[in-house]
């Protein structure tokens, strides 16, 4: 058999082509420039001068409704970052991350065992009784490799603030699941975008609506309400509110279709704290919550199965993250009210303190 080459013939077997062939191919694969943002150094320090020189109350008496003014300050925060952080061309390829292992568990001691081990393996080749000692010593080896990585994976994930993320690394390094970088995906982006719109709107409804609306009302007749004291009103913001929100946040550098992170927002937090907190409660006031903060990036992640497959994705949105402080103040508010009034039921267990899905397992458990 041969493999035919761009010019030439050569064998199958030759491993000299084949090698030097698989190199050409994964350079090529890999040969994508990568774009990324520096948010360090004088470059930030830059964008810190230039955003406390700016009279936000000025520029927002300028507008007339908090639609207008989140546009404004969005627009003003957005210029300045791509003048002071702008988006670089890194001159390296990115290439396919090498299977490094996580962490490094081989100690001294499992080297001294392997140089033993290496040299009964030498010996017994000549003299067969010793054969019984150096499968011994194997299996001892084994197992140590074996204690030494659960010991460091263990307190891997232990030291680490996300333990969920990081038992997953830890799993994906013990499968050898590499993570592709650049790989194209065999589904459009247009395609993606009409599935994951269109999903909510091909999930069957339920045929009775009454039974439905039955239980709700059921529901709220056992709910005891003093509708004067159960006025509800927006409270007004603080900075400290702003700043306890910030600080609550992750420091992930994923990006929102503004070019925002939440690492970037807590780099910016004293020069941005006064405009946002007047910014949030003028939100509050006009009741309208902006059209510019509603925009978000959906990022498609591979579960199982045909990847040709809309279905076999799951999206991941990336809101806006000054969306994520307005939410959340705005999360807060309500929280506070229904607890206040007792209008959650017991069976209600999403955005509570102290609830959990283990607390709506262990309910469902003792039912049962």
């Amino acid at each position: 058999m041969y493999c035919r080459g761009a010019s030439f013939i050569r064998p199958f077997w030759d491993k000299t082509y084949i090698k030097k062939e698989l190199k050409k191919s994964n350079n090529t694969a890999s040969e994508n420039p990568f774009y990324y943002r520096s948010v360090r150094g004088p470059n930030i320090d830059l964008l810190r001068h230039k955003l406390s020189t700016i009279d936000w109350v000025e520029a927002f008496n300028k507008v007339d409704s908090a639609e207008l003014g989140t546009n404004l300050f969005i627009n003003n925060l957005t210029c300045l970052l791509n003048q002071c952080c702008p988006i670089s061309k890194k001159k390296k390829f990115r290439k396919q991350k090498a299977n490094l292992p996580l962490n490094n568990w081989f100690t001294p001691e499992l080297d001294r065992i392997r140089s033993i081990l290496v040299v009964y393996h030498e010996i017994s080749k000549c003299n067969t009784d010793l054969l019984p000692i150096y499968r011994r010593l194997r299996r001892e080896y084994k197992q140590r490799i074996k204690e030494a990585k659960q010991q460091a994976n263990g307190n891997f994930i232990s030291e680490s603030s996300n333990k969920c993320k990081a038992a997953w690394r830890v799993i994906n390094s013990e499968t050898n699941r590499l993570k592709r970088i650049d790989e194209d995906l065999p589904i459009s982006a247009t395609d993606f975008n009409e599935h994951f719109a269109n999903f909510c709107n091909n999930i069957q409804r339920p045929n009775d609506h009454n039974a439905d609306l039955s239980s709700a009302m059921k529901v709220l007749s056992h709910q005891t309400i003093d509708r004067e004291r159960c006025i509800f009103g927006w409270r007004e913001v603080t900075v400290d509110d702003v700043r306890e929100v910030i600080d609550s946040l992750s420091n992930s550098h994923s990006e929102d279709f503004y070019g925002l992170s939440n690492f970037l927002l807590k780099q910016l937090k004293e020069e941005l704290l006064q405009p946002l907190t007047y910014l949030i409660n003028w939100i509050l006031i006009d009741g309208v919550y902006p059209s510019c903060l509603k925009v978000s990036v959906t990022v498609p992640v591979y579960k199982k199965g045909d990847k040709s497959c809309p279905d076999n994705y799951r999206p991941i949105s990336l809101v806006p993250v000054i969306s994520k402080v307005v939410e959340s103040l705005m999360q807060k508010q309500l929280v506070n009210y229904m607890e206040r009034n007792d209008l959650f039921t017991s069976s209600q267990f999403g955005s509570r303190s102290g609830k959990s899905t283990g607390k709506a397992v262990e309910g469902l458990v003792c039912i049962f």
